[in-house]
């Protein structure tokens, strides 16, 4: 299944989404993505949980943060008339 994540997401959407759902909190799937977006959290084997709430301490410590999107912050140019890209998570 495609992930509904779109990378013109803020990141403040994302943690919105991941919140809207417990079971987002625990998904592997996310990792790899939250460890992109904030490379310094700490990770252990519960690491999910960790990098979320890491990464929602930063948005709160620094709000501008919070409306940056997925694609800046992880350096990806948008391609002229392409389609939104979409994160492939399984959901």
């Amino acid at each position: 299944m495609q992930s509904p994540i779109d990378l013109d997401w803020t990141l403040a959407a994302l943690l919105e989404w991941i919140g809207a759902d417990d079971r987002r909190c625990h998904d592997a799937q996310l990792r790899d993505l939250l460890e992109a977006i904030d490379p310094g959290a700490p990770v252990r084997s519960s690491g999910v949980v960790v990098l979320v709430r890491s990464l929602a301490a930063r948005v709160v410590a620094e709000p501008t943060l919070g409306a940056r999107r997925i694609r800046d912050v992880l350096g990806i140019p948008v391609e002229s008339g392409v389609e939104a890209d979409r994160v492939l998570l399984a959901v």
